[in-house]
């Protein structure tokens, strides 16, 4: 079961490309022995900060992260996630990172309060994963 991930827009993206799942091994001699043990990348990883947001967005988030148990479900994110992307290659890569690739919690959402106010800032990881 898919998770839908509330409509927020974040402040913030941080990404790391998926890596393909390779071992390398170099002999004294000098040789170098490399092997791929897959033919599709994985493991993207992305961090969304939400700042200044209501303590209700921060709710919504939480419960999508609730929903999902963790990171047991597939985490769907809504376009808005990506709307102050401007580069159709770096849009495409967040919204889809590769054939067979699905986004999921690595944890609970982190928050802390703006100070003086009633809102709060939450940060949220996810990790793209090899799920068939």
């Amino acid at each position: 079961m898919t998770v839908q991930f509330p409509a927020i827009q974040p402040t913030a993206h941080e990404f790391v490309q998926p890596e393909w799942p390779v071992t390398q091994r170099r002999a004294q001699s000098g040789v170098r022995s490399v092997r791929q043990w897959g033919d599709k990348a994985s493991d993207a990883t992305m961090t969304l900060t939400f700042a200044n947001v209501t303590q209700v967005a921060a709710a919504a988030i939480t419960a999508a992260h609730d929903a999902a148990r963790g990171m047991v479900e597939d985490v769907s994110l809504p376009p808005i996630v990506f709307k102050a992307v401007d580069d159709p290659a770096a849009l495409a890569m967040l919204s889809a990172p590769g054939p067979g690739l699905r986004w999921y919690f690595t944890g609970p959402p982190q928050g802390s309060r703006v100070q003086g106010g009633k809102r709060v800032t939450v940060r949220v990881e996810l990790r793209a994963e090899l799920r068939l």
